[in-house]
């Protein structure tokens, strides 16, 4: 947890809050710093360390998942990434969780790390773009004269068909 941690603070600058309440597949949850300023925007983790329930082949490790943990972790409001630690040489390996990285087993489910997948400074662009396609920012445009439009059915019809398309494609990006 400290290796964890400590990478969290020193290669990311992000906030590190450990989830110390009763453990269903979810250890941490990391927020979010742009300059030096909090963002209240969060990826969970779960955290694996050491090698004892991770099978090693062609320069991956393969984490075998339960349906229990692969349903609730696919259907988090928030991203959720999966770290490997090996406390040995003090690497953590990483991988998002999602549908697409995700293979099916006949006892449950697998998910491939790539051993060059390395939590560090450099994985700041890729956490953060997937921080964007979970949270972005909406706001309904403003208006100057609610009293006008309030009765206007055209306009209101075009605001829902808008918010629709955003969510569809929020949706393909998310299933992407």
């Amino acid at each position: 947890m400290s290796i964890f941690e400590k990478c969290v603070l020193k290669e990311l600058g992000w906030i590190c809050r450990d989830t110390d309440q009763s453990d269903m597949g979810i250890d941490f949850n990391i927020e979010q710093v742009i300059n030096g300023i909090p963002t209240a925007k969060y990826i969970s983790v779960q955290l694996k360390t050491g090698f004892g329930n991770v099978y090693v082949a062609n320069n991956k490790y393969i984490y075998y998942i339960k349906p229990v943990h692969y349903d609730y972790w696919l259907s988090s409001s928030i991203p959720v990434i999966l770290v490997l630690c090996d406390p040995d040489k003090e690497i953590l390996y990483w991988e998002n969780i999602k549908k697409s990285n995700i293979h099916k087993t006949e006892k449950g489910y697998k998910i491939e790390i790539k051993h060059n997948r390395i939590l560090s400074a450099e994985s700041l662009e890729e956490l953060n773009r997937l921080i964007d396609t979970y949270q972005s920012d909406f706001e309904l445009p403003k208006i100057e004269y609610l009293e006008e439009i309030s009765s206007d059915v055209e306009y209101w019809n075009e605001l829902m068909a808008s918010c629709s398309e955003s969510i569809a494609d929020s949706t393909n990006s998310f299933n992407q």
